[in-house]
């Protein structure tokens, strides 16, 4: 059993194992306080760092607020260097704060975007999208289909979303579109070479006009398919 005060007090309600906590606390604030005494100028940088980032310091900040937060903690005694150090290495935190937040911005922005995408892509039947979609003309209707997704991302990051998403459309589109274009060439230069003239047979030689080969081929599903 731990001992207790004599004279009751709001310690006297303490269970023993918060006697015991507290006291491992003391210990250890202790052994941490010795270390401190002997840290290195490159450690007490580190520590600055910790103090900063532990109160939450964000790139709005200026050093008087930061100070007036840092200042109580009892491993502040231990910054022995200058005012100015301390607030070179205020300055050199909060540009990497600010990358810091840049970079979470960055990641928040593209996880946006692609839920937005998810969105369009759930939607695009019914709402016709291709590759020549306006936004203006279907964000209402797009709005109404799944308002809770719709309005979790800002309006000019869903415009540019949307423009991005209509582009990446228009490029499949050019590209099947093209692909079909070849296609249909390689039917019809199939098509001509089996009509070459040649000691079998075939009419298509040199002297052959565009029109005569059309009025031969007019009725062939390749040659229509070609226009």
């Amino acid at each position: 059993m731990v001992p207790r005060d004599i004279n009751p007090s709001s310690h006297f309600f303490r269970s023993d194992q918060q006697i015991i906590d507290e006291a491992n606390q003391e210990k250890e604030r202790f052994t941490q306080a010795q270390h401190l005494e002997t840290i290195t100028k490159d450690e007490q940088a580190t520590l600055l760092k910790s103090l900063l980032r532990e109160v939450g310091v964000t790139s709005t900040w200026k050093w008087d607020d930061a100070y007036r937060n840092i200042r109580e903690d009892h491993r502040y005694k231990f910054l022995k260097m200058p005012m100015a150090d301390k607030k070179h290495l205020f300055s050199d935190y909060m540009s990497e704060q600010r990358q810091r937040e840049r970079d979470q911005q960055a990641l928040k922005k593209e996880r946006q975007r692609e839920l937005f995408r998810a969105l369009l892509d759930e939607n695009k039947d019914a709402l016709g999208l291709n590759g020549l979609s306006k936004y203006y003309k279907v964000c209402d209707r797009l709005a109404k289909r799944d308002y809770k997704r719709f309005s979790a991302v800002d309006e000019r990051d869903r415009k540019e979303f949307f423009q991005d998403y209509v582009e990446d459309l228009f490029d499949k589109e050019m590209e099947k579109r093209q692909e079909m274009q070849r296609g249909q060439i390689e039917r019809v230069t199939e098509l001509l070479a089996e009509n070459l003239d040649s000691e079998e047979q075939g009419w298509i030689n040199s002297e052959t006009r565009w029109q005569e080969a059309n009025d031969r081929l007019k009725d062939s599903q390749v040659w229509k398919a070609a226009g």
